[in-house]
C-alpha cells in the first residue's frame, strides 16, 4: 500500500481494534482520546508489526495514522483520497513526490529498499 503500509488481515484488524479500545477505556478518566469506536484499522507497519498503522473513521471516512504511543493524526480526508493518490502514483510514477513505486521479486514497494538482497532486485516503475 502507499507509504509501504501492509494491508491487515481480519484477525489483525480485530486484535488491534480490541487492544486500542481497551487502552482508550483505561485512559478515558484522564481525558485522553487514543481511539474511537468507529475507527477501523486497515494497514499496519508490517504484516506482523501492528504498533503503527492506518485506520478509517467509519463516521467521517477520514484516514488516521496511529502510533504505538497512542498518537493519532489525520493522514487523508478519506479512504478514496488515499486510494486515488496510490493509483495516481502507479499510473504516473514520474510525478510522485516522495518514495517512487517499484517492484522487487513480484512485490510492490514504495522507495528503494534498504535491504541489499531486495535492493538488487528492485526496479522502479517507469
Amino acid at each position: 500500500m502507499l507509504g509501504n503500509w501492509a494491508l491487515m488481515g481480519l484477525d489483525a484488524v480485530e486484535a488491534v481494534y480490541r487492544e486500542r479500545m481497551l487502552f482508550q477505556q483505561q485512559n478515558e478518566a484522564e481525558g485522553y482520546v487514543t481511539w474511537k469506536t468507529p475507527w477501523i484499522p486497515v494497514c499496519s507497519y508490517t504484516v506482523t508489526d501492528t504498533s503503527y498503522g492506518l485506520c478509517v473513521d467509519g463516521d467521517s471516512g477520514t484516514v488516521w495514522g496511529w502510533e504505538e504511543i497512542a498518537v493519532v493524526t489525520p493522514r487523508f480526508d478519506s479512504l478514496t483520497d488515499y486510494l486515488e493518490e496510490m493509483a495516481d502514483a502507479l499510473e504516473a510514477p514520474g510525478l510522485v513526490v516522495g518514495p517512487m513505486p517499484g517492484v522487487a521479486r513480484g512485490a510492490l514497494l514504495w522507495g528503494e529498499p534498504s535491504d541489499p538482497a531486495v535492493k538488487d532486485a528492485w526496479v522502479p516503475l517507469a
